[in-house]
């Protein structure tokens, strides 16, 4: 086998299988432009801060070394952990970000059994937050999952974070939250629910294009 599995930017691995060799093609123009708007897999790093190839390597073909190396770098706040909420935190963990940390302290109502990964008969009247951090944290050994101490009240509470997310809040928390994040220089994504619809804001900054 090759020592370097992964392809470079602007390629990708192809399978002869007649005679069952592994060749590089050059990838469309569009692909390697995305490609190129992630990050190049050319690693300049220190050797700490190689990426763990085994663990990402699916994320690594589509984004590349230096895009997984800014999220392993991030460092995020969830709120809510509705089912929506939960399934982000998920795939937030799985991501591979520096660190996530959750708040929720609801006790998880028996509803929560048809919409939420973290629950089952056992979870019913616990904290959400607290029970997420327990199923969230076997998943990504590279992740520091922990609760948070309560809600943002002041810019400071996010000068940790790089990132907020708010999970099915009401209106007016959205957009205190929103003005608290633009304040504290975090990005924002607000996410919600309703039914058989959902929405999504994004406030990456003005440098954002």
């Amino acid at each position: 086998q090759s020592s370097n599995p992964l392809p470079e930017d602007g390629e990708k691995l192809t399978f002869d299988k007649g005679k069952k060799m592994r060749k590089r093609v050059a990838t469309s123009p569009l692909r390697s432009a995305l490609r190129l708007r992630a990050g190049s897999n050319e690693s300049t790093a220190d050797p700490k801060d190689e990426v763990d190839e085994s663990l990402y390597s699916r994320q690594l073909y589509v984004m590349g070394h230096a895009a997984q190396r800014s999220l392993a770098a991030s460092t995020v706040l969830l709120l809510g952990l509705t089912g929506l909420g939960a399934e982000i935190g998920k795939n937030v963990a799985l991501a591979g970000v520096a660190k996530l940390d959750v708040h929720d302290p609801m006790p998880i109502p028996i509803a929560d059994l048809s919409s939420s990964w973290i629950t089952d008969d056992s979870t019913v009247g616990k904290p959400r937050d607290v029970t997420a951090v327990e199923m969230i944290s076997p998943l990504n050994s590279h992740v520091k999952v922990g609760v948070a101490k309560g809600l943002p009240q002041a810019k400071a509470d996010l000068a940790g974070y790089t990132t907020l997310v708010v999970v099915d809040q009401p209106l007016a928390e959205m957009l205190r939250l929103s003005n608290l994040a633009r304040q504290a220089g975090c990005k924002l994504v607000c996410a919600r629910t309703c039914g058989a619809f959902g929405q999504i804001f994004c406030d990456f900054g003005d440098s954002f294009t």
